[in-house]
């Protein structure tokens, strides 16, 4: 609203663009990558089951989907016959 009030509607519609793209950047490279370094799981990872957990819990798996990605992988962790799945999970040093 300020910047309507200051640099008209041009000026205005510029910074609500400036913020759409720096949000859309935090959000998709910045804050996965961030996460999957932190919580060993890989950002592409991530963002799969950010949408898959939106497909089977709606809105309440977006907001989930990133501890019960974490559980998930833990039980994986907890089984010799899993263990692949949970490695295929980490970030990509971790296949070795």
């Amino acid at each position: 609203m300020l910047a309507l009030f200051k640099y008209g509607p041009l000026g205005a519609l510029a910074v609500i663009l400036v913020i759409a793209v720096v949000d859309g950047l935090a959000e998709n490279v910045l804050f996965p990558s961030l996460m999957g370094r932190g919580l060993r799981l890989s950002p592409a990872f991530l963002f799969i089951s950010v949408l898959y957990w939106n497909f089977v819990l709606g809105v309440a798996g977006v907001l989930l989907s990133v501890p019960l990605t974490i559980i998930l992988k833990t039980v994986f962790e907890s089984f010799e016959e899993t263990k692949w799945i949970a490695r295929l999970m980490g970030p990509p040093g971790d296949l070795e």
